[in-house]
């Protein structure tokens, strides 16, 4: 028997902004799985994270990722669905992990912009700032 989350959040996929949103996401990801590379098997687009009380269609676009169905399975199998992180934890998270720091840095702002209203022109003066007195 599923919660009432569950119940809440398959009724929120059925939603015409989660439709256009998942769309998007599979678009940006040229219809293939981001884990594999599959274009064949049916797709999924994965929530990276969650903030509670938000509805699935709420998020920047750097907090989701197209999953074939098996990749999808794997990823869930090895977290935990209850998994709940601050879109700034996130952001940052992203920007230290990968080598494409360029793209995170423009998806770091996109979270300042969501959260804080934080222009990427802010930031970028922010971060003259703080390498100019040494602290980064």
């Amino acid at each position: 028997m599923k919660t009432q989350a569950q119940q809440n959040y398959a009724a929120e996929r059925l939603d015409p902004r989660w439709q256009k949103k998942r769309l998007e996401i599979l678009q940006r990801d040229a219809f293939k799985c981001t884990e594999c590379g599959d274009e064949q098997s049916t797709l999924h687009v994965h929530h990276r994270y969650y903030v509670k009380g938000r509805k699935c269609w709420q998020y920047p676009m750097f907090a989701f990722t197209s999953l074939c169905e098996k990749c999808h399975n794997a990823t869930h199998d090895s977290e935990d669905d209850d998994f709940q992180i601050t879109e700034w934890e996130s952001g940052i998270a992203l920007l230290t992990s990968g080598s494409n720091w360029p793209h995170e840095l423009w998806q770091l702002a996109e979270l300042l912009n969501v959260d804080f209203k934080i222009t990427l022109k802010d930031l970028i003066a922010f971060l003259e700032r703080r390498a100019k007195e040494g602290s980064l």
